[in-house]
């Protein structure tokens, strides 16, 4: 089993964008794969995580008007795989191996994101975004190979 998680506030406009990639990935409705549209990341997804043969999380990051979407391999010693406090993917990918015994391979999904004022709808760059990193995400749950001297994608239009 694959599974995407999706996460962000849905009040604070761009920063939606992690949800909004986990809707639209629902809707194609894939057998194979667990879609996940929450908040923010809980000790709880840990044994989710764990039962998985690969994870993609989704999430917006501060971007300027026109950055791109991208996605970036989670390395299994990647900074802040602490178990110290869970709300990071490399944390709660820390959390899964340590209480579960397995770690699956990750990836990390960003959508640029410029405007986080309450209640604005999705800027213009994050909706362009969210279209980009729905499709590096398929790919990625598909299993379909990412290549570049860093280990990341960028999706550029």
């Amino acid at each position: 089993m694959v599974l995407l998680i999706g996460y962000g506030n849905d009040l604070r406009g761009d920063d939606a964008a992690g949800r909004l990639v986990a809707q639209r990935i629902r809707a194609y409705d894939a057998v194979a794969v667990e879609v996940h549209s929450v908040h923010q990341l809980t000790p709880e997804f840990a044994e989710i995580v764990a039962k998985t043969d690969r994870v993609v999380f989704v999430d917006a990051y501060v971007a300027a008007e026109g950055d791109p979407a991208r996605a970036v391999h989670i390395a299994r010693d990647a900074p802040g795989a602490r178990l110290d406090h869970v709300g990071s993917p490399e944390s709660l990918l820390a959390l899964a191996d340590c209480v579960h015994g397995s770690r699956p391979d990750a990836w990390l999904v960003t959508v640029p994101a410029v405007s986080f004022d309450y209640g604005a709808a999705p800027s213009a760059t994050t909706r362009v975004g969210i279209d980009d990193a729905a499709v590096l995400a398929l790919g990625l749950l598909a299993g379909m190979p990412v290549t570049s001297d860093e280990g990341s994608a960028v999706c550029t239009r």
